[in-house]
């Protein structure tokens, strides 16, 4: 009897082992795990924005204010994206560029709308040119566009355009892993509305670069997807969340 127990743990280490091997194998290790995924960082979005300052920055037409967030838009993809966007910023930061997007109203909560009186149809648009689709767009205010009018009782500022595309459009292609630094003005993002990045995959590249030419080789093949990145209020880190609620507050205010 004596002779048998270092046979029995032997086999007991043996179905032990088996089994570790067996769940190692269906699980596959963590670096397996993320080769299989689309995203480079599996514990973040496929493309997202990091917070990264708000301070006083360069204005892109008369009507808006000189306070202004930047963020960092972050590609978390293995494929390029694409977004509209124009070169670097005049007097802005180092590395900060243009970045199109567009000031939407919040989704109506419980059945209220939050559309008021100060939205106004016919709110101004601050047209977006470019001179070249290689060159960073014209934001600046021309004479021929009506200034915002007052804000109401509300104690809101208007709601902002934003920054839509022009007819002539330049665009910013972000590599895998890689991200772009912009701002907007701090009264795109209050709790009545948000602002709208859209962006698009570029094409694969087995060496990791863009290619020339067209993406698709048959021409029955065509369609491209567009997704929406959207920056609200709540985006904001819960520590700026008041300072920028003042900030607007104070715009509304100014006469």
């Amino acid at each position: 009897m004596r002779a048998m127990r270092p046979l029995k743990g032997l086999l007991l280490w043996f179905v032990v082992a088996t089994c570790l091997q067996a769940q190692k194998a269906e699980q596959g290790t963590p670096a397996d795990q993320t080769a299989q995924t689309f995203r480079l960082d599996p514990h973040r979005p496929l493309v997202y924005l990091k917070f990264d300052h708000i301070g006083q920055g360069t204005r892109m037409n008369d009507q808006e204010p000189s306070a202004r967030i930047w963020l960092h838009l972050i590609n978390n993809c293995r494929l390029p994206i694409v977004v509209d966007a124009g070169g670097q910023v005049e007097g802005g930061l180092k590395g900060e560029i243009y970045v199109d997007n567009v000031v939407r109203l919040n989704p109506p909560s419980n059945g209220v709308s939050v559309l008021d009186s100060q939205v106004e149809p016919d709110s101004p648009v601050i047209p977006t040119t470019l001179t070249d689709p290689g060159q960073p767009p014209n934001r600046k205010n021309p004479t021929n566009v009506k200034p915002q009018a007052k804000p109401t009782a509300d104690d809101e500022p208007r709601m902002p355009a934003g920054y839509p595309s022009s007819d002539v459009v330049s665009t910013e292609t972000i590599l895998p892993g890689a991200g772009v630094l912009f701002s907007a003005p701090i009264d795109f993002v209050t709790k009545k509305w948000h602002f709208e990045i859209t962006f698009h995959l570029g094409p694969e590249a087995s060496d990791g670069r863009i290619p020339e030419g067209s993406a698709f080789v048959n021409r029955d093949v065509r369609g491209q997807v567009e997704m929406i990145l959207s920056y609200n209020f709540w985006d904001l880190p819960e520590e700026h969340q008041a300072e920028v609620e003042k900030l607007n507050l104070n715009l509304a205010k100014k006469p």
